[in-house]
This record gives C-alpha cells, structure tokens and sequence, in this order.
C-alpha cells in the first residue's frame, strides 16, 4: 500500500518544481525561443542556469558603449535592450552557419549555448555609483562567473541538483572555449583566435551580427 504522506509530498515538490520552472521561464523571456534550439536538454538546463545568475542589468542595457562615437553594432543595438538583441542575432548567424558548415546536432548545440552565453559578463556594475562599464575581458571572465555559479549551487545540493555542477567538465569547457573566440583577431589575447570549424562558426557569427547593418545596407 502506497505511503499516503509520501505521495503526497511528491505532488507538493513537483508542483513547486512545475512552479518555479514557469517562474523562470518568465524571466528568461526575452532568449527563450533562443534557449529552446538548443536540442541537448543538459546542455539547455545549464544555458537557463547560467542566466538565472547573471546581473539583472543585462537584459535592459545597450550591446555596447557608443560614447566614442564610433559605431560598432548596428544602430538599435545601442537602445535599451540591445545587448538582448545582439545575443539573439549571434545565435541566429550561429543556426544558419551550423547549418551551412555541416556540424553535427551537438556540436550546434554547444555553439548556440555560447552565442547565448557569450556576454554574459560583458557589463559590470559599480556597487558604489551603479554605474556600468563594458569589459574588454568578458570572453573569459564568463568561465570565472561559472566557477561561481557552480560553488552557489554546492551550497544547496549536489551533483544530481544543480544543472551548473551535472554538466560534464569536458562540455563546460569546450562551451568556454567557444566563447574565449567569438572576437577572434579582434581579441586582445592570441589564444581566442578559432582553428577548428565550431570555432570558426562561433566567430563569423559575432562578426555577422555585430556588422549586420553594414552587411545589409553598405558602409
């Protein structure tokens, strides 16, 4: 005979879990349709994780710092919401590249967890004026950012809890790896410059997107 309190305990749990999962598919919004191409549900649990986490700022500011006055990203990526914007224009170019360069699903999907992922850590905030600069180092502090993320999630549970700590070290690390090149010889660091084709997919998106205005309309 079944354990009346322990089924009912179940039914409670999942209905918070089916709760908090809507919850956060909210707030993860404006890159859903982005996250849900991701096939590789491991891999897409650890893309939602990541964005949970990151600073709140991310999804309002601008792709970019115009105050030199030279246009980097087209026009409309400098309103509100552009670093959105151009996040969901890199995993577009990186759909269609995959596509044309013939990856294999998973390796589509680990670029796209990157296109998503890529800037992340780009803007940071000053505690102590709120104000925000974007950092030239953001390729490779989003590998630091999920060190972080992966020692929160240690405090609240295991291995088998966090979609953070169950990603396989060799998967987090090829995601990084992709991200470390997605500015390619515009770097300021050798090593992030692509070799092989996820790479190369990687970097020809960010360049696609960012130049996207000058590729449609000349200039």
């Amino acid at each position: 005979m079944p354990n009346i309190d322990q089924l009912l305990e179940d039914i409670v749990h999942s209905a918070e879990k089916d709760e908090r999962f809507h919850v956060e598919t909210a707030q993860l919004n404006p890159l859903i349709n982005e996250i849900n191409l991701i096939k590789n549900e491991p891999v897409q649990n650890f893309v939602r994780a990541m964005l949970l986490e990151i600073n709140p700022i991310f999804w309002s500011v601008e792709a970019e710092d115009d105050s030199d006055g030279v246009d980097k990203h087209p026009i409309d990526e400098y309103d509100e919401g552009g670093m959105v914007k151009h996040t969901q224009r890199v995993v577009r170019a990186v759909d269609v590249l995959s596509e044309a360069y013939g990856l294999e699903e998973d390796e589509r999907d680990l670029v796209i967890a990157a296109a998503i992922l890529h800037d992340i850590t780009k803007v940071v905030v000053d505690p102590q004026t709120g104000y925000h600069h974007y950092d030239p180092m953001h390729a490779y502090t989003v590998g630091q950012f999920m060190e972080r993320v992966k020692m929160k999630n240690a405090m609240y549970g295991d291995e088998s809890q966090s979609s953070v700590m169950y990603l396989s070290e060799d998967i987090t690390s090829q995601i990084m790896r992709l991200i470390r090149v997605h500015q390619g010889l515009n770097s300021i660091i050798p090593e992030t410059i692509p070799v092989i084709t996820v790479e190369m997919v990687m970097h020809l998106a960010e360049v696609v997107a960012t130049n996207l205005e000058k590729i449609l309309v000349g200039g």
